[in-house]
């Protein structure tokens, strides 16, 4: 780890102290009154503890005097918070200030989870930072006087189930009221401006809110994982909505977005599963609206329109028509201002009642713009040649193509059973000219009845269904696959002499032949290769390269040169005989997250009879299975931290097990914490203000969920969160991170998870167990002897253990039996892909690791 445990232990005197709720004491005698100063420059502002219940505890406070109290910069600085070796404030019940006390400063009652509440006087104008963060009063009475509240005032106060912030406060900083689980009504001032970012993040319970009129600006995570919300009102006169303003609010169902909203930031409505209809109000003048990255992503939600004006909403020359999916708009810049469109189709911008219209009217090499829906047949005629965008709109008839044509990014559904000796039956596409098809996806047959030069037909990317046939090459034609899945019961077929050339894309079903059909095949993924008819002869099948699953018999039609490789996985690829066979490597289930938990014991029991207790899932298992580790005596006194004074426990866990609970338990105390990896990197992104470290806890989060579905763990566990940086980031793979950064609040929970990960990068050798031995059993780490193992499925490989989060791209060199191998484990994000989930995610947790770990 980059960092020093002197600079760690420094950080986490400033986190939020893991509390435990005390057990009882008994004692012989009462503690003497405690009293002191605590005002403001200028101010006579006292304290008085007192012990009312004689069991030796301080257990009522009492604010005197006049003026400001003062102003902390940490709960440690509280006078009343620690009595010599005791932590006082965690046991005062009772706490009252005075009238005349006009300012209840920073950090004055932080944490004090034994008060039922604070009687704050009507002389009070202004309340600090952190005032009153983590009561566990009931209800809040803010007095009519006051003007300003500070950042996390009334944060964590989890007892609370409504508040009335009154009509005389002007100003609220960040997250005054974020985390208060309880919390289900809120109304705030109608005279407040502007509120501060994360007012009411991850209150879980809130129903109601009222937000003032005069509101200009929705701040960011206003209302993130609030996740009990189901409808808020917008004030009108909001323009901008910031980011993750709702994101996670898992329950709300309509929203609408005011007339004179100009932006909705990224992620705003991000996790909104349950939001089926955003209203939009229109304007009475044209004007743009910028829509973030993710603004929409894992929401269902559809357009609604409000207000008189003639005004549509347009992504370019495309309306945004009721019920379209506003996921569609991410990332874009939409126009209110063009009317509404009644033609089904465009050319060069000009709008046609018909898509016949609007091929009659292009001109060579012009594009033809679907701006519907169409259920009619669409025939280009011989002689045109120019390109059909669907515009993301569905064919649901048929496409006849004479002429040159080029389909690309939309739906083509026209389902049915082909039946080749009865005519072609019910297809999606017939072509007799020359056609390219990509990024489509198509339920239905495409047909190529081509008799002109080859290739007559080009398939580059797509999802194709068929309840028969997918793909007909028929009549003498030539198809060309670059690339697509074939799925379902779709066959890719051959008919009559004529040709498939298959050099990229997945068959899920069959690649088949009829009556003589060829077979090519250079590349891609075919799950079987058949005849159509038992007996068929083809005229040829040749296989220059591609994989193949493990029931189809590929050996007959491999081509001169090229040799079959066993992948291991039930697969088999063809290669040229003179390519090297690859060494493997994969990431093991042994992939660690180092997790401390920083807890309190001194204070409550006497250390040298205490046993710590830490029961966990064990990391080293693929299925849930319970581990317990104890310390006490020596081993417990080791943990402690000299400078902290609390003890720092080590918990080990795997990434798929960062939702997985972990529970403490210390002898002689009645109470316990349970927490897990993913409940303090969720804090951290709601509140925190180092924007490194939002980043990695963001792509830890990634990186565990990844690791669950790759490793089938706990899949459960993660569905409801979506992927923080789903970008693709295969062209960023080898160059340097870049990590995006946010402002929050820098005062966290008493545990630290140092992203301390143990990637294991396994290396398959290519010998057998008993050669290994002979050879001595070792192979080379970097010079390094290292133990050879034999995995479960009897494989000989070694492991690389011991690799820091932020060194995943550290170069390793492997040598064995005269051969050597130079790779990182940045290497399996690679081999998995950029856009993959495990691929990506590993990628951003190494940068975002390599950043804040510097």
């Amino acid at each position: 780890m980059k960092i020093s445990k002197k600079f760690l232990a420094a950080v986490l005197a400033a986190l939020m102290a893991i509390s435990m709720m005390p057990f009882s004491a008994i004692t012989a005698f009462a503690a003497a009154d405690l009293t002191g100063n605590c005002g403001a420059n200028g101010s006579n502002a006292t304290y008085l503890l007192q012990d009312t219940d004689s069991d030796g505890r301080y257990d009522k406070l009492t604010i005197k005097g006049s003026g400001a109290m003062a102003d902390y910069t940490s709960s440690s600085e509280v006078p009343w918070v620690k009595t010599g070796t005791v932590y006082t404030h965690k046991f005062i019940k009772d706490i009252t200030i005075n009238s005349g006390i006009t300012r209840i400063g920073n950090y004055a009652f932080y944490n004090c989870v034994a008060s039922n509440g604070v009687s704050i006087p009507n002389t009070v104008t202004s309340i600090g930072n952190y005032a009153l963060y983590g009561c566990q009063a009931t209800s809040i009475n803010i007095p009519s006087r006051v003007t300003s509240i500070g950042e996390l005032a009334f944060a964590g106060c989890k007892s609370i189930t409504s508040v009335t912030v009154p009509d005389s406060v002007t100003s609220m900083g960040n997250s005054v009221f974020s985390m208060d689980s309880n919390l289900e009504t809120a109304i705030l001032p109608k005279n407040l401006t502007s509120l501060g970012d994360s007012t009411f993040s991850t209150c879980s319970a809130l129903k109601n809110v009222t937000l003032p009129d005069n509101l200009t600006n929705l701040p960011e995570l206003t209302f993130f994982k609030c996740s009990s919300l189901e409808n808020v009102t917008i004030p009108s006169g909001v323009v901008n909505i910031n980011a993750n303003a709702f994101g996670n609010c898992t329950s709300l169902k309509d929203i609408a977005i005011p007339s004179n909203v100009a932006s909705i930031g990224d992620n705003v409505f991000k996790g909104c599963s349950s939001l089926s209809t955003v209203t939009f109000e229109r304007p009475s003048d044209s004007q743009t609206l910028s829509v973030g990255s993710d603004a929409f992503t894992d929401s269902p939600a559809t357009v609604a329109y409000s207000g008189s004006s003639d005004l549509s909403l347009c992504d370019g020359n495309t309306v945004l028509a009721e019920g379209a999916t506003l996921s569609d708009y991410n990332g874009k810049t939409l126009n209110w201002g063009v009317p509404a469109v009644t033609g089904v189709a465009e050319v060069n911008g000009t709008q046609y009642a018909t898509v016949e219209e609007a091929i009659a009217a292009a001109q060579d090499g012009d594009t033809v713009i679907l701006l519907s829906d169409v259920s009619t047949t669409i025939t280009v005629p011989a002689g045109k040649n120019i390109t059909l965008d669907l515009g993301d709109k569905t064919v649901n008839k048929s496409i006849i193509n004479n002429g040159t044509l080029t389909i690309t990014n939309g739906t083509i559904y026209s389902p049915g059973i082909y039946m080749p000796d009865e005519g072609f039956g019910s297809y999606a596409v017939m072509n007799y000219g020359v056609l390219t098809v990509e990024d489509v996806t198509c339920t239905g047959a495409i047909v190529n009845k081509s008799t002109v030069a080859t290739p007559s037909m080009t398939i580059n990317s797509g999802t194709y269904h068929g309840d028969f046939l997918a793909v007909a090459s028929h009549s003498g034609a030539t198809t060309e696959i670059n690339g697509g899945t074939f799925d379902g019961q779709g066959f890719v077929e051959a008919f009559s002499g004529s040709k498939i050339v298959f050099n990229g894309g997945t068959v899920t079903a069959v690649l088949g032949y009829d009556n003589g059909g060829t077979l090519e095949i250079n590349g891609g993924y075919i799950n079987a290769i058949e005849a159509e008819n038992p007996g068929d002869t083809p005229a040829s099948i040749v296989v220059t390269g591609g994989t193949f699953k493990d029931s189809t018999d590929v050996q007959q039609y491999m081509a001169d040169g090229v040799e079959k490789v066993d992948n291991g996985d039930g697969t088999y690829t063809v290669l040229p005989a003179s390519t090297p066979k690859p060494d493997g490597f994969n990431l093991s289930i042994e992939d660690m997250i180092h997790m401390n938990l920083y807890i309190n014991v001194d204070d409550y029991t006497d250390p040298a009879t205490a046993t710590v207790t830490v029961t966990y899932n064990d990391p080293e298992k693929q299925t849930p299975t319970l581990k317990v580790d104890t310390y006490s005596g020596a081993a417990l006194a080791a943990l402690k931290d000299a400078d902290d004074g609390r003890y720092v426990i080590p918990v080990l866990a795997a990434p798929a097990q960062m939702r997985d609970n972990v529970s403490v338990t210390v002898t002689g105390r009645d109470d316990s914490i349970t927490t897990s990896v993913a409940e303090y990197c969720e804090t951290i992104i709601a509140t925190s203000n180092d924007a490194k470290l939002v980043a990695l806890a963001k792509a830890m989060l990634d990186y565990g969920k990844a690791c669950s579905a790759e490793f089938n763990y706990n899949v459960d566990g993660f569905e409801e969160q979506a992927y923080y940086n789903a970008e693709n980031v295969t062209s960023a793979l080898d160059t340097a991170a870049i990590v995006d950064a946010s402002r929050a609040n820098d005062k966290f929970a008493g545990y630290a998870y140092i992203a301390k990960s143990i990637p294991a990068l396994r290396i398959y050798l290519n010998t057998t167990e008993q050669e290994a031995v002979a050879l001595g059993g070792k192979a080379f780490v970097n010079g390094e002897a290292t133990q050879i193992m034999v995995d479960p499925n009897g494989d000989v490989c070694v492991d690389i253990t011991g690799i820091l989060a932020e060194d995943l791209n550290a170069e390793y060199t492997v040598e064995f039996n005269g051969g050597e191998l130079k790779l990182n484990a940045l290497q399996f994000a690679k081999a998995k892909g950029g856009n993959t989930d495990l691929g990506r995610s590993m990628y951003n947790y190494y940068t975002a690791a390599d950043a804040y770990f510097v």
